[in-house]
């Protein structure tokens, strides 16, 4: 379960960008459609650079750092991301440059929490990969009719749901994931 909320709560972040960036960036802040999809496609090389660090820093680094790293950088550009919004800012680059950072982070984090939830599952692998794929999809339905009933013509509903998002990522892997759940459950176990 520690892995799996961690990594809900990280994507929650990532489908709202999907969910509400056209409406920031194309109703709020007036950019072309145009100016939106080159701005998306450079959110999403986040994503691919996250990954391709991911592959190579795992086998240093191992599985539990690197859900921490995906975290604090989640955290970290959610945060920046949602000050920077409610601080007034209303340039594009407000949005793009921390979700570039959150989006990387979470290419850090998921693939590394999906891997750790179904370690305990090797005989039943495909059913609980079949449950890690439609919770997200069925939360980012929420997320998404949630965001779009908060749009204000402001980008302070999707600032504020990365922002939680990251929030959530970050502490359920420090109190569910990290050192000091580890050391509750070795002496529960032990």
């Amino acid at each position: 379960m520690a892995p799996l909320t961690t990594a809900l709560c990280a994507q929650m972040g990532i489908l709202a960008f999907v969910a509400s960036s056209s409406l920031v960036l194309v109703q709020a802040m007036q950019l072309t459609p145009t100016a939106f999809s080159v701005l998306f496609a450079a959110v999403m090389l986040g994503q691919m650079a996250g990954g391709f660090a991911g592959s190579r820093l795992v086998v240093r680094l191992g599985i539990e750092r690197m859900v921490r790293l995906g975290t604090s950088l989640a955290l970290l550009a959610g945060a920046l991301l949602a000050i920077l919004v409610f601080a007034g800012v209303t340039h594009w680059s407000a949005i793009v440059l921390p979700m570039l950072g959150y989006i990387f982070g979470c290419a850090l984090l998921i693939p590394n929490a999906t891997a750790a939830a179904l370690t305990p599952f090797p005989r039943m692998a495909g059913a609980a990969s079949s449950l890690l794929g439609v919770l997200p999809f069925s939360l980012g339905a929420l997320v998404s009719a949630v965001l779009g009933a908060a749009f204000d013509g402001t980008a302070r509903p999707l600032a504020l749901a990365i922002a939680l998002a990251g929030a959530g990522a970050f502490a359920s892997e420090r109190l569910l994931f990290g050192p000091a759940a580890r050391a509750a459950r070795a002496a529960r176990h032990g």
